[in-house]
């Protein structure tokens, strides 16, 4: 079934704002969107470390820059709680606290050199991120981080307790601001307690939101997809995207590889390895980032090794626009896909680019002038 998009808005408590899906607006221009955005919330998601070591990671110190190079002020740094994160010693506070003798200090889990920490920092008010940095601590080179993603929060949030650790969010919408693979140059090892240069933010890219809302069972809120792929419109080979990242899911509860089972999977080109959530239900959203100037026609989803009824049942695709908006490219309901398993469930057409907004309605004529007042009435005659 396909739809397409619709003007609708959420108020939310807490941070207020209005989230808006509609296809009216600011259209995305054919290079893919550009607009440089302000936000009040960043995430940092650290998967590996310099060298093995105990599955450790350590950092002291992140700062972030804006229009020139101001520094950003933090009003805190917190651990994301659905994400897998051991502390040792040494809070997430610690990075945000101008010490560089203080460091966070986490433990991966199921493997000794990758993981999925994430610390998510909060501004008192929205920013553009333009450039970070990030300090190395004091000892143990090997645990500096060599891979990691820095995410901004496009809409707002909403707080359901007291604690900032814990929160609802309204929307996945985590857009991709700096990607970093296998960077083990970025500090020397012998630099303890340094400061990296800059690394510079980035906001031209393509992309596209997959929200995963119902899965086959209708029996619990667990989902499993192997692979996504995505193809150009008027067809053509497949366009690889550069991340994958779900926001507001969580991982598997139980199982070897509930720590593993990363949204990034859905991009590898294999169905050996899979995406799995615990999501909430409002849904999951898979956020894919693809180069700029990539322009989509359809995808196809291939199911994993296992539990038919974890398939995507209903779900919807957007792409994002310069004005922040999501277009709506393409809506399932009820799909009923194949069952079988390491198996192409289907291959699905997305909308045309949103249309141009319609030109202004010229202003109205200018009003006549106004009539001139009567004339006053004689004077009564003298007696």
């Amino acid at each position: 079934m396909k739809a397409l998009g619709a003007v609708t808005s959420r108020l939310r408590t807490g941070f207020v704002v209005a989230v808006v899906l509609t296809a009216l607006g600011c259209v995305r221009e054919a290079d893919g969107f550009s607009t440089v955005f302000a936000t009040r919330k960043v995430r940092l998601t650290i998967t590996k470390a310099r060298a093995q070591q105990s599955g450790e990671i350590q950092l002291s110190e992140i700062k972030f820059y804006t229009t020139n190079d101001d520094e950003i002020p933090i009003s805190s740094c917190y651990q994301h709680s659905r994400k897998p994160f051991d502390y040792l010693h040494g809070g997430a506070g610690s990075i945000s606290d101008g010490d560089t003798n203080t460091k966070m200090v986490g433990r991966f889990h199921g493997s000794n050199d990758r993981g999925y920490i994430e610390i998510e920092c909060l501004f008192p008010s929205a920013y553009t991120v333009l450039k970070y940095k990030i300090c190395s601590s004091n000892d143990y080179p090997n645990r500096d981080p060599s891979s990691w993603t820095l995410n901004a929060k496009i809409s707002e949030y909403e707080v359901y307790t007291d604690n900032p650790a814990y929160l609802q969010y309204a929307l996945g919408d985590w857009f991709e601001l700096d990607r970093q693979d296998s960077n083990t140059g970025w500090i020397a090892t012998g630099a303890r307690s340094t400061y990296s240069a800059y690394f510079t933010t980035s906001y031209n890219k393509e992309v596209i939101r997959f929200r995963y809302d119902l899965n086959r069972g209708d029996t619990n809120h667990l989902g499993i997809i192997s692979e996504i792929d995505w193809y150009p419109l008027g067809g053509g080979s497949k366009i690889m995207s550069t991340s994958v990242y779900c926001g507001n899911d969580e991982a598997h509860t139980g199982g070897p590889n509930m720590f593993t089972e990363r949204a990034d999977n859905l991009r590898d080109s294999t169905t050996t390895n899979k995406w799995g959530t615990k999501y909430f239900s409002s849904g999951a959203d898979l956020i894919f980032t693809f180069p700029q100037g990539s322009v989509l026609g359809s995808y196809e989803i291939y199911t994993g090794n296992c539990c038919p009824e974890q398939d995507p049942k209903e779900w919807r695709v957007y792409v994002l626009q310069d004005d922040l908006t999501w277009f709506i490219k393409d809506t399932e309901v009820s799909h009923p896909g194949d069952p079988g398993r390491f198996t192409k469930f289907g291959t699905f057409q997305m909308n045309d680019s949103p249309p141009p907004s319609p030109p202004p309605s010229p202003p109205p004529p200018p009003s006549p002038p106004p009539s001139p007042p009567p004339p006053s009435p004689p004077p009564p005659p003298s007696p």
